[in-house]
C-alpha cells in the first residue's frame, strides 16, 4: 500500500465519489489517501458489494486512539482507495527511530495506553487489526503529548481474500510483519482460508511493540525473516535484554506483562481490557512517585525517613502527600 497526501477539497472536486463519507462544510483537510500497489480482485458484484460493506463498517469505528477511515475514492491507482486523515508526525517507528532515545517513560507508558485502549475498543466489536506492528500506529503530537492511533485496522479481514500481495508460504503472515506476528500463524494448515486473525494475535504483535517501544531495539532486529520463520517454528522467543541503563523501563513487572503477550497458549495472553489496566497501574504509580520527589527525595529515601519518624516520635502526625491540582 501507498500513501498520498490530498486535500478534501481537490478530492471532491471530481475524483471523489458519493461515498466519500466527507462533511461538506469542511473547505480543506489533508488527508492520507492509501493506494493499493495491487489490483484487488473484485471479481464480481457479490465480493465487490462485500468489500464495500465492510469498508462502510470500518468507517464506523471512531475512537481517540484509531484513525477514521473518511470513505473511499477512485482516481489514485488501479483500484478503489481509501481515505483516512493524515498524521504529519508519522508513525511510532519512525518516532522510535529518530526519538527514542528522549522519549520519557511517562510518553512510552502513555503510547502504550492508547494502543491497548483502541484495541479493547475494536475488540469488543468484535474486529480484529490483524496487523499490529510499530508501523500500524500512527503519532499525534498535542500540546506536548504523544498518542498513539490505531490504522489499517480490519484491512486483513476485508483485503486478504482479494489483495495479491506477497505472504509467507501456509500463512496469512505479509512479508515485513514476521517480526510483529503470532507464532500460531505459522503453522502447517490445510487451506489458507482455515487462517482467521484473532484478538490473542493482536496481544501478542501488542507485547512486540511493547519492547520496541521501552527497549527501542526492533523485534530480532539482528535476524533475517526466513531464519526468524526457522526460530519461532522451533519455539524460540527474544529473550530479555542484558539489564542496563539504554534498558531500565524494562522493570520485572513490565517484561512479565511482555511475556504473557507472548506466550504460545493463546488463551493465557491478556485481553486487552488487561493491558489497558496494568499500564494505567504503571502511570498511576509513576505518578506517584513524581509526587514524592518533589520533596527532593525519591520515594523509598521517603518512606525511611516516615518510618523512622515513628520509631523516633510515635506520636508524630504522618505527612500526607496530595496531588496538587
Amino acid at each position: 500500500m501507498e500513501t498520498v497526501v490530498g486535500l478534501c477539497q481537490g478530492l471532491a472536486s471530481g475524483q471523489c465519489r458519493r461515498n466519500l463519507l466527507i462533511s461538506l462544510f469542511i473547505i480543506a483537510l489533508q488527508v492520507a489517501v492509501k493506494v493499493f500497489r495491487h489490483h484487488i480482485d473484485c471479481t464480481s458484484k457479490q465480493d465487490l458489494r462485500k468489500f464495500r460493506r465492510e469498508t462502510a463498517i470500518l468507517a464506523h469505528l471512531i475512537h481517540d486512539n484509531s484513525v477514521t477511515l473518511y470513505g473511499t475514492t477512485e482516481g489514485f491507482g488501479p483500484t478503489t482507495a481509501l481515505v483516512f486523515r493524515w498524521f504529519p508526525d508519522g508513525t511510532l517507528f519512525r518516532l522510535i527511530t529518530e526519538q527514542g532515545a528522549t522519549l520519557t517513560i511517562r510518553s512510552k507508558l502513555k503510547l502504550l495506553h492508547g494502543i491497548a485502549s483502541g484495541l479493547y475498543y475494536l475488540h469488543s466489536f468484535p474486529v480484529v487489526h490483524g496487523g499490529i506492528t510499530s508501523f500500524n500506529v500512527l503519532v499525534d503530537l498535542k500540546d506536548g503529548d504523544y498518542k498513539a492511533c490505531l490504522t489499517d485496522f480490519g484491512l486483513s479481514n476485508v483485503l486478504c481474500a482479494h489483495l495479491k500481495e506477497r505472504r509467507i508460504e501456509g500463512s496469512t503472515v505479509r512479508a515485513g510483519a514476521i517480526r510483529w506476528a503470532a507464532p500460531e500463524l505459522f503453522r502447517p494448515h490445510d487451506s489458507l482460508s482455515d487462517i482467521k486473525p484473532t484478538t490473542q494475535n493482536d496481544m501478542y504483535s501488542f507485547g512486540r511493540v511493547m519492547f520496541h517501544l521501552l527497549t527501542l531495539i526492533v523485534p530480532w532486529h539482528d535476524i533475517d525473516e526466513y531464519k526468524i520463520v526457522q526460530k519461532i517454528q522451533k519455539g524460540e522467543d527474544i529473550p530479555r535484554p542484558e539489564i542496563s541503563d539504554s534498558t531500565s523501563d524494562i522493570t520485572d513487572a513490565r517484561w512479565n506483562q511482555i511475556e504473557q503477550c507472548w506466550s504460545v497458549d493463546p488463551a493465557a495472553r491478556p485481553s486487552a481490557f488487561m493491558a489497558m489496566n496494568f499500564l494505567k497501574s504503571e502511570l498511576e504509580a509513576l505518578a506517584a512517585d513524581n509526587d514524592l520527589s518533589v520533596f527532593g527525595l525519591p520515594s523509598h529515601a521517603i518512606e525511611a525517613r516516615v518510618i523512622l519518624s515513628d520509631l523516633q516520635y510515635p506520636n508524630l502526625r504522618k505527612p500526607s502527600f496530595r496531588r496538587q491540582v
